[in-house]
């Protein structure tokens, strides 16, 4: 039986929204989960997926990529499918998917899935309702970008004047009276937890 050779287009064009589900609202009580399938971080022209079945990858992800591509899937509550070979993956990757603040946003017991709050040409701003809050400012474009957002535009639950902010990938911690903003790597995302103090 011949193969059909699946052809597998780049992460920035496939993914280049993630819409999986962005009008759809997973969660218990729609009693079902958002699934945009398997991760492709570690995936790439030499990785395992390539050597067993069919496929047309032209590159792997870059480093800010597998990043973005991570945290959407823990906005979006999906379950997380790693589709490579884990014996194979750096040490940096497999902090990636070991990352303890993305995990519990993705496995947050609410169940709710992030929305987006803003989509502009290369900038969106998307949030996910926890006990607090998960907020991302992700760089669509080919600079460097300073991104910035207001609690109130968010998910965020605005009980108080003053928030208390955790950096997702290098678990800095500060406070703000409401103002989020980061410089931002093309292609790559900032993820904050944010809690009302």
């Amino acid at each position: 039986m011949a193969h059909r050779r699946r052809r597998v287009r780049p992460w920035y064009r496939r993914h280049h929204r993630p819409r999986g589900g962005a009008g759809y609202r997973g969660g218990p009580r729609t009693r079902g989960y958002n699934d945009p399938d398997m991760l492709q971080v570690g995936n790439g022209p030499d990785s395992a997926q390539s050597q067993h079945e069919p496929t047309d990858i032209e590159r792997p992800l870059s480093d800010v990529e597998n990043r973005t591509h991570f945290a959407f899937w823990c906005l979006l509550g999906a379950p997380l499918f790693v589709g490579t070979d884990l014996t194979g993956l750096s040490q940096d990757l497999l902090d990636l998917l070991t990352n303890e603040r993305l995990l519990a946003i993705d496995q947050d017991p609410l169940g709710l899935q992030g929305t987006p709050d803003r989509r502009d040409p290369t900038r969106e701003v998307w949030s996910k309702r926890l006990d607090d809050a998960a907020v991302a400012l992700w760089n669509r474009g080919e600079e460097q970008a300073e991104i910035r957002t207001h609690v109130d535009e968010t998910s965020v639950p605005t009980a108080g004047e003053r928030y208390s902010v955790l950096d997702c990938w290098t678990g800095e911690q500060w406070e703000s009276f409401g103002e989020l903003s980061a410089t931002v790597e093309p292609r790559d995302t900032a993820v904050f937890r944010v809690t009302p103090t």
